[in-house]
């Protein structure tokens, strides 16, 4: 069951492809995303967030599967498509001149138990250890993932993309937006 209303927002989106090499250019692309975002960024090997400012050609290897670069306007979204280049997809809202109206709710997704001493998110039945990079001071976080949806021919609500907004930890307290 939805805990948020459904309600009409104006969005933008653009979806293109770039090389490798391009990522880091691409990270400067949008002037939403100016300033120093957080990253989640997916490897074949680890997963991790980071901070926008600490990215090198060296953590751009050639594992790197997937990433998401957020803020509470915003988010660039990447996967790997072949050995060299990647697909992306750009979303903000209310990009003035350019925009289309669509229905959203926002979802809450736990991110596992905070382990204080570590900064990090951990599932230890699982074996899972994320360092994070943002003193939090709780015992978990949440995750706040803006979910998109469009009517089909029959006027029925469906999802077509998501984007992550923000992070809370468990007193409901923003840590990142």
């Amino acid at each position: 069951m939805l805990e948020n209303k459904v309600v009409d927002i104006y969005t933008f989106s653009e979806t293109d492809v770039v090389e490798r090499n391009g990522l880091p250019e691409l990270f400067s692309k949008y002037c939403e995303l100016d300033g120093n975002n957080l990253l989640l960024l997916y490897f074949a090997e680890k997963v991790f967030f980071t901070w926008q400012s600490a990215i090198s050609d060296g953590l751009l290897s050639n594992t790197l599967l997937e990433g998401r670069m957020f803020n509470k306007d915003a988010e660039l979204h990447f996967w790997k498509v072949d050995c060299t280049t990647y697909g992306y997809r750009f979303r903000c809202e209310s990009k003035e001149g350019k925009s289309n109206n669509a229905s959203v709710y926002d979802d809450i997704q736990w991110l596992w138990d905070f382990e204080k001493g570590k900064n990090a998110l951990v599932d230890s039945n699982k074996g899972i250890y994320i360092p994070f990079p943002i003193k939090a001071g709780c015992k978990s976080m949440r995750l706040t993932v803006r979910n998109y949806l469009r009517e089909d021919k029959y006027g029925r609500l469906y999802f077509y993309d998501a984007r992550f907004v923000d992070i809370k930890n468990d007193k409901n307290e923003v840590v990142y937006e």
